[in-house]
């Protein structure tokens, strides 16, 4: 397939960016004209759940930002510097302000095409190459049309397009399918919290309690035993501890406390206190805690550890850990704390089961994750062969 490389400067109809209105966010009303800022800017596309408008007068007096059908939306400055999406032609006509700039490419380039390849490797890699040092980092017009992009002649680019658009949509489609499915596991958690059978027990009837320690970010390795360090659990780890970030050596283990499989773990300190109090059990043995994490050991015949880490994390504990949270700039818990947090438990058979459909959920959401992170891998190479000419 022959490629050329096409300059933006030569084969733009308009490179340039808006403006805020005058007045700023005094002038945006309920209905209008949608104004596009850059947060609403993303490879995926246009994200509109913040929608802002503006009436159509100020869409006149702002005509040379004006966003066509087409237009490819270019981030930049701020934090999402380089981001890229088209305008789609169901939104009819919108406008921008200064932080994004609207690249209307000519007929030698399709739109989708340039906005693929602006968001491959290669288009960051040209992007990230203008960048200079200082306070606030962002790309000028003259330098957006600098970037040259790889590309066929139309006909192959809309082809390649097309191909892309597939891998695309069923990225979307499993994403949605995740989503759904996590939204049936987080109705079913909340139907755990209304159970009335049972008796209420405070934690210190149905467990013993241990502090962690140790396990300090000098003593992390990449290798080794896993631990868990008190941030991790309101940060990586939510409610089933299945996998690990941080390793100890033989001398971290010695100087760190060893856990047992279905060990709660909470977090002790937190900077908020939605942090304080979050916890999540192990599924695996042979697992470090390190300091400012409250271990509690359940007692097995009266519990089952998964049931209850879900219950722990839930709205009506939540309550009660609000209460018993010590500290200003950080917040901390203790286990003699912990140890008044009152749950609801029904009989252990109960329980059981309530844990046993929790896990083939989540071990069914776990699956099409590993599903989509393949996909999106596999989305990588196929952009970087198709629109880098890499092999």
């Amino acid at each position: 397939m022959k490629r050329n490389k096409l300059r933006l400067s030569e084969h733009t109809l308009k490179i340039g960016s808006g403006k805020t209105p005058l007045g700023g966010a005094s002038t945006y009303v309920d209905e209008g004209v949608l104004f596009i800022r850059s947060q609403n800017v993303y490879p995926s596309g246009l994200r509109l759940d913040e929608k802002t408008y503006i009436t159509e007068e100020v869409h006149e007096k702002m005509k040379s930002s004006k966003v066509k059908p087409g237009d490819v939306l270019l981030n930049i400055t701020g934090a999402s510097l380089g981001r890229c999406t088209y305008f789609p032609s169901e939104l009819g006509e919108a406008n921008v302000n200064q932080h994004v700039c609207i690249i209307r490419p000519s007929k030698e380039i399709d739109t989708e095409y340039l906005t693929y390849f602006l968001n491959s490797w290669e288009g960051r890699r040209q992007i990230n190459s203008f960048l200079t040092s200082g306070n606030r980092e962002g790309l000028n017009f003259q330098q957006i049309g600098m970037i040259e992009v790889d590309a066929p002649e139309i006909r192959s680019q809309k082809s390649i397009v097309k191909v892309l658009n597939n891998w695309k949509q069923a990225i979307a489609k499993l994403s949605e399918l995740i989503f759904k499915k996590e939204e049936v596991l987080k109705g079913y958690v909340q139907k755990m919290e209304m159970i009335t059978e049972g008796e209420t027990l405070s934690l210190n009837e149905i467990g013993t309690f241990k502090k962690g320690k140790g396990a300090s970010k000098k003593d992390i390795k990449n290798e080794g035993k896993p631990c868990v360090r008190y941030g991790e659990l309101y940060t990586r780890h939510n409610v089933l501890i299945k996998d690990f970030e941080s390793y100890l050596d033989q001398d971290g283990q010695e100087n760190s406390f060893k856990c047992n499989k279905g060990d709660i773990l909470f977090a002790g300190s937190g900077e908020t206190i939605s942090e304080i109090g979050k916890c999540a059990v192990l599924l695996d043995k042979g697992v470090y805690a390190g300091g400012d994490v409250i271990v509690m050991t359940p007692n097995l015949d009266l519990v089952d550890p998964v049931f209850i880490s879900f219950i722990l994390n839930g709205s009506t504990v939540r309550k009660q850990l609000i209460k018993l949270g010590q500290g200003s700039s950080v917040i901390h818990i203790y286990p003699k704390d912990l140890k008044k947090v009152q749950i609801r438990i029904p009989h252990i058979h109960t329980q059981k089961l309530w844990s046993k459909s929790i896990l083939l959920m989540d071990r069914e959401i776990d699956l099409l994750r590993c599903k989509l992170k393949k996909l999106k891998e596999q989305q990588i190479g196929l952009i970087q062969k198709l629109l880098e000419g890499r092999e």
